[in-house]
């Protein structure tokens, strides 16, 4: 709920502007057109699918941000795993017609193009993303980000006994891409989605 409450804070802020007879043509974006939703593996495991506060939480956001659903430690989960966490996530989204943020996709690929094994997949086929965090060095009570040095080279990852998981090597997570759409590729239609749906939904409510 603290959330919800700052993101409408946000959004009074933009209607107050909005209000004044003079406009300030340099007023700040105050809007959050983003919010990574992270899901536990285990507790999706556990469920079969999503647990009920999961569902709940994600309704409630869903009407005000743009909620983008991404699973954390996936490192921890095999190949399979993965696919049917994936594959729960994604019935129970559709089941319980909870509205995350969809992915457009470029009007070129709409063309019936010859399949391009090289081509770039589709964003919406990495929903939900697979993340995975970097060691952390504990001092005074603060996590810091250390890194790994692999061939002598200063990495972000995980250090196992069977080898290193990266978090920047998109054959080990999606951190690379979710990364380039949020400041990227899909920045302005985050911005837009929340101009036109969220905030004018929040606006027709709030001056009812």
């Amino acid at each position: 709920e603290s959330i919800i409450r700052y993101i409408e804070a946000q959004f009074e802020a933009t209607l107050m502007e909005e209000s004044k007879v003079r406009r300030n043509p340099k007023s700040p974006d105050f809007q959050t057109h983003a919010c990574v939703y992270m899901l536990s593996p285990d507790i999706i495991i556990a469920s079969n699918g999503l647990s009920l506060v999961d569902r709940h939480v994600l309704t409630s956001l869903c009407s005000r941000v743009n909620v983008i659903p991404c699973l954390a430690k996936s490192d921890l989960l095999t190949v399979r795993q993965l696919k049917s966490v994936r594959s729960l996530v994604a019935n129970d989204l559709v089941e319980y017609k909870i509205p995350v943020y969809s992915f457009p996709e470029d009007d070129d690929d709409d063309e019936p193009l010859q399949a391009d094994p090289d081509a770039p997949l589709p964003l919406s086929t990495f929903v939900p993303f697979r993340l995975v965090n970097s060691e952390v060095t504990q001092v005074d009570d603060e996590a810091i980000f250390t890194g790994l040095v692999v061939d002598n080279k200063k990495i972000l990852g995980r250090e196992y006994t069977w080898g290193v998981v990266e978090v920047e090597n998109t054959e080990h997570c999606d951190f690379i891409e979710l990364k380039n759409a949020l400041f990227g590729s899909h920045l302005e239609d985050l911005k837009l989605s929340t101009r036109e749906s969220l905030y004018e939904k929040w606006r027709t409510e709030r001056l009812m």
